[in-house]
């Protein structure tokens, strides 16, 4: 169970990491695109250059690194980005699994490289509005399901 001091500071990150997306994607992600393939990575398929998941997302918004430190910390295997995004968001090890790698049993079947900014900010603002984490609340779920 999660301690109410926890909780506050759960939701301060996430309306933080929610915030910094929205205004992302209004400005056409001139500083950083979204893409779940990557931590936090130089991205070509991104007009920006620039691409990190939901957990990179939650690093740059709620610590003072910059993007090119971001991108240092981000690289390959052994990157702490998860970890880190773990922290700030006080998750457990399921719940970052079910963030981070859409990995439950409701979702076995999401691909999570078909994951938009869109679907990152839906599941977020659910987890915020019910403290509940699921990927089940987005509406079009069955888009990005594959058989």
């Amino acid at each position: 169970m999660i301690s109410q001091e926890d909780l506050a500071r759960r939701n301060e990150a996430l309306a933080r990491t929610i915030d910094k997306m929205k205004a992302a994607k209004s400005a056409g992600f001139q500083d950083l695109g979204f893409d779940m393939m990557s931590w936090f990575a130089r991205n070509t398929a991104h007009e920006c250059g620039t691409a990190a998941c939901i957990a990179g997302w939650v690093v740059h918004a709620n610590s003072n690194l910059e993007i090119p430190e971001l991108i240092d910390i981000g690289k390959g295997n052994n990157s702490n980005i998860p970890e880190r995004a773990r922290e700030l968001l006080r998750l457990s090890a399921e719940e970052a699994s079910i963030l981070f790698f859409a990995q439950s049993s409701e979702t076995q079947n999401l691909p999570f490289y078909n994951v938009t900014i869109d679907h990152a900010i839906g599941v977020l603002e659910h987890f915020l509005d019910t403290g509940t984490l699921t990927w089940q609340a987005l509406p079009d779920l069955e888009a990005l399901v594959e058989d």
